[in-house]
């Protein structure tokens, strides 16, 4: 079983990502570590040296590396459902979890993050929330097709443990 763990960057997915597969014993993969350790270097390095296309085109092949995994929870990119096929994917090849947080939250921990995402580093704080809430707009149509939408605000290891358990003779 591959649980794919969704939502907007500093939703908590990588945090929970690893809570979550130390619990119920599986293997926790970061997407952008994975990606950033097949190119040998860091995303932010990709974006300004290669742009966006080759970041998702690198991004998609290596969605669809993993589809032999088992036991696995996957942090997915914040934009990864919304490229490609990649949604449609998930749904089909595990369970996809969407953590759902408020944009004053997001932009709280985008701007505290200790690896800035590239995509708003150089953005004053007017600017980071007026770009969080129109991806999070763009974005959410591709999150809300997820099997399940938690609340990420307050939001416990035991809510992703349960639905863990009541899924897993689904897939």
């Amino acid at each position: 079983m591959i649980i794919y763990l969704l939502g907007f960057p500093g939703s908590g997915k990588t945090t929970h990502g690893k809570k979550l597969a130390n619990k119920i014993g599986f293997d926790f993969v970061d997407l952008d570590d994975l990606i950033e350790k097949s190119e040998g270097r860091e995303i932010s390095n990709i974006f300004a040296n290669d742009g966006e296309d080759y970041f998702r085109e690198i991004e998609n092949k290596i969605v669809k590396s993993l589809s032999d995994r088992k036991n696995t929870v996957i942090a997915t990119g914040g934009g990864t459902p919304c490229y490609y096929d990649n949604m449609h994917y998930f749904n089909d090849t595990g369970l996809t979890i969407y953590i759902k947080q408020g944009i004053g939250c997001l932009v709280n921990r985008l701007r505290f993050s200790k690896t800035m995402n590239p995509l708003v580093e150089k953005m004053n704080n007017f600017e980071l929330s007026e770009f969080v809430q129109e991806k999070l707009d763009e974005r959410e149509v591709c999150y809300l097709k997820s099997h399940h939408i938690v609340n990420g605000k307050g939001m416990r290891l035991a809510e992703l443990v349960k639905i863990y358990d009541e899924e897993k003779s689904f897939f």
